[in-house]
């Protein structure tokens, strides 16, 4: 499941909420796997913190073709 991005001018409860979201998704995934098991757990935590509050925020931009 892709990762969900806040809606413009949302509150800081429904931020926090899907920032959640998003670091609960990261867990789960198979990049999360890998970089615990290359470089530790607590360092995979903070890349899944990192990516869930990226993508809520709006996430990186992407070129158009």
């Amino acid at each position: 499941m892709p990762l969900k991005r806040a809606r413009k001018g949302s509150s800081k409860k429904t931020r926090n909420r899907v920032a959640s979201s998003n670091i609960r998704e990261m867990h789960k995934s198979s990049r999360f796997k890998a970089v615990a098991r290359k470089f530790g757990k607590a360092r995979a935590n903070r890349m899944a913190v990192a990516a869930g509050l990226s993508a809520m925020r709006g996430g990186r931009k992407r070129k158009r073709r």
